[in-house]
């Protein structure tokens, strides 16, 4: 049986493959006037080169955060990602703006839609 992030979130430490209290940090998702504060997150981050049109390589790094779908909530409601979100590290005050990717939209369900990808920019 393969694990899931949801199940990790029920899961004793010491039968699961991993743990939100060993990997996720604490967010905070803002929206206008709204916020909502104390949200486990998963960071991804992944680099990978892309060839432009000169033939140069260009090296790109993404990030995403991947939250359990249902915690994605403005003011205790749980709601879609939506471009200009602001998602910040409790920790470390870094902040997050929530952008789509070309062509697609700024959040793809995983684990089948427990789990969402938001995509996200660094911006402080």
């Amino acid at each position: 049986m393969s694990r899931t992030f949801s199940d990790s979130l029920d899961a004793d430490l010491g039968v699961a493959f991993f743990n939100v209290a060993e990997f996720a940090k604490s967010y905070s998702i803002r929206r206008g006037q709204q916020e909502t504060s104390g949200v486990a997150a998963i960071v991804v981050s992944r680099e990978y080169e892309a060839p432009q049109r000169e033939g140069a390589i260009v090296n790109v790094r993404s990030l995403d955060l991947d939250f359990v779908a249902t915690d994605y909530a403005i003011a205790g409601e749980a709601v879609d990602p939506q471009r200009g979100d602001v998602i910040v590290d409790e920790d470390t005050e870094e902040q997050y703006e929530v952008l789509p990717l070309s062509g697609r939209q700024c959040w793809d369900p995983a684990d089948d839609g427990r789990v969402i990808r938001v995509h996200v920019k660094q911006v402080s």
